[in-house]
């Protein structure tokens, strides 16, 4: 079995987190089994790393929570002091509005899971405007794609809309510039 979720901020991540985990209660024996491939973008990803990470329950209520304070904290915060003390990112390090959302979101399994199904969290090179495909699978040559980044960054880069959050050059992933998925 295919999945596939959508963006749409906090909607599409809650909407993701609740079918997912109502298929799961309703099928217990048979849907995370039969799941061989999920992929999404946006809020979708946000969404399906709850479902692949917590307690089906529990991925709701996760889905489900606002993130903006915590992006709000990192703009206004370590975001805003680097813009204007540059000397002072290298003493913040990666602290910023993107770390604040992976602290937020407090994913519970910081790996991918070990059995299937294979995940594609859907993402944009902003360079290029080109798709990227972060996940635990390797699709090269199919797709330019990066297997080797943690789910919470993953679904991070995939959700990175650039009003909000930014569009980083992550030192464990692609060269390029990532940002939303639907960017």
């Amino acid at each position: 079995m295919l999945v596939c979720a959508s963006g749409g901020g906090i909607t599409a991540a809650l909407w993701t987190a609740t079918v997912l985990s109502g298929l799961d209660q309703a099928n217990p024996a048979h849907f995370r089994a039969n799941l061989a491939l999920f992929s999404a973008a946006s809020g979708g990803s946000v969404g399906g790393l709850h479902f692949l990470t917590a307690e089906p329950r529990d991925a709701v209520h996760r889905a489900g929570r606002s993130s903006l304070d915590a992006a709000a904290w990192g703009l206004v915060g370590p975001d805003l002091l680097r813009a204007a003390v540059p000397f002072a990112g290298a003493a913040l390090g990666n602290v910023g509005r993107g770390w604040a959302l992976e602290r937020a979101w407090n994913v519970p399994q910081p790996q991918w899971p070990a059995a299937p199904p294979a995940v594609v969290f859907n993402a944009t090179s902003a360079e290029t405007g080109e798709g990227l495909a972060l996940g635990n699978v390797d699709l090269a040559p199919l797709l330019r794609g990066h297997a080797g980044v943690a789910p919470v960054v993953a679904a991070r880069l995939s959700a990175s809309f650039p009003y909000v959050t930014p569009a980083p050059r992550p030192a464990s992933g692609p060269g390029t510039h990532v940002a939303d998925g639907g960017y």
